[in-house]
């Protein structure tokens, strides 16, 4: 899953005529499990690694995830509004957090 996963963020960036290196990668949810902020074999640490190795800059946002600043060598931000999504080229959901909601990404997208 995280190397499908990887794929697909790539393939949505060369959509949009942008290559992963350079461009500004928003992940919903770093835990394993959603609405808990358990990091043991969390799929989203290959998924963010990989991004970081091709070149892309990760931004996380995890309401759980509360003992981090930073994680895997990103920025984790407990709360969207803190965020800076408005700059993203990319929004990856990889873990189902109750507040990630179909409602919710629907006004990230008009933000993009």
């Amino acid at each position: 899953m995280p190397i499908h996963m990887t794929a697909l963020i790539q393939e949505g960036l060369n959509r949009i005529e942008k290559a992963v290196k350079g461009s500004k990668v928003i992940v919903l949810g770093a835990s394993y499990k959603e609405n808990t902020g358990d990091l043991r074999t969390a799929p989203s640490e290959i998924v963010v690694k990989s991004l970081l190795k091709k070149g892309a800059e990760v931004i996380l946002i995890d309401p759980y995830v509360l003992d981090y600043e930073e994680l895997w060598g990103c920025t984790i931000y407990k709360s969207v509004n803190e965020a800076p999504i408005k700059q993203a080229d990319a929004v990856a959901l990889l873990t189902a957090h109750n507040v990630f909601s179909d409602e919710f990404l629907v006004t990230i997208r008009k933000q993009l």
